[in-house]
């Protein structure tokens, strides 16, 4: 089961969403959430990103003691690379997070297909 940052568990006391409420887990938000812009598909794949980040690595991309200090953070600061975190990563590791992480969409990869076969390319060179 994955939040994505946009999945949200309703009770029966609310019937919609109040105005100023954050959907999600602000850890796995991409920038343009955080802004309150219209999602798409890319922004699902920099929540992919955090969650390979976060499973390679132990640790969040992003940290902080607040939810203003985290967004800032997200929209405006680099993550330690995964390389630094885990030298033992194949530099693949390190290039797909980073796409999948870029602050502007259009530098992401352009759908889940794309991040896949990038993925699989990545394991077939590892393996061989």
């Amino acid at each position: 089961v994955a939040d994505f940052g946009v999945a949200r568990i309703l009770d029966s006391t609310m019937a919609q969403t109040r105005t100023g409420e954050v959907l999600g887990s602000p850890l796995y938000m991409s920038p343009e959430q955080i802004r309150g812009e219209k999602v798409s598909g890319q922004s699902d794949i920099f929540s992919l990103g955090v969650m390979f980040y976060q499973l390679l690595t132990g640790e969040f991309p992003f940290k902080a003691d607040n939810i203003a200090a985290l967004t800032t953070q997200i929209l405006q600061c680099k993550f330690v690379s995964v390389d630094t975190l885990r030298p033992d990563l194949p530099p693949s590791a390190k290039k797909i997070i980073a796409k999948a992480m870029q602050k502007n969409p259009e530098s992401r990869f352009s759908s889940a297909l794309e991040m896949a076969a990038a993925l699989d390319n990545a394991l077939k060179k590892e393996l061989s």
